[in-house]
């Protein structure tokens, strides 16, 4: 059964790679501000001018993920076999999980951490 799946993934890779065509997406991507921030780790200057980003609960932030949700999708809705990935991932989700009289052993080393 893994290796199926495999295949599926393996098939659905190529076919997007193989159905992608360079200079297709055709939108504009959004600006992304820059900030001047500097940390100073043992002597070495590193530069993260993006850090604004790490606030996730920021305005500034939701704003610009929604602008680049909307970039995603636009391209996203553009893929002709979209539908059909997304029907075949469903049906899997609708099988009714019942698991074989089969039962599961596991061994714990005692000398390892578990949690």
């Amino acid at each position: 059964m893994k290796y199926l799946i495999f295949l599926f993934i393996l098939a659905l890779i190529n076919k997007s790679a193989i159905a992608q065509k360079p200079g297709v997406f055709s939108g504009q991507y959004p600006e992304s501000k820059t900030s001047a921030v500097a940390d100073d780790f043992f002597g070495i200057k590193v530069t993260d001018p993006y850090r604004w980003l790490e606030n996730d609960t920021a305005t500034d932030t939701k704003d610009w993920v929604q602008s680049e949700n909307a970039v995603t999708q636009q391209y996203l809705t553009q893929i002709p076999f979209r539908s059909a990935i997304k029907e075949r991932l469903t049906s899997f989700s609708r099988q009714p999980f019942q698991p074989a009289n089969q039962k599961l052993f596991v061994h714990l080393h005692p000398s390892r951490q578990y949690s």
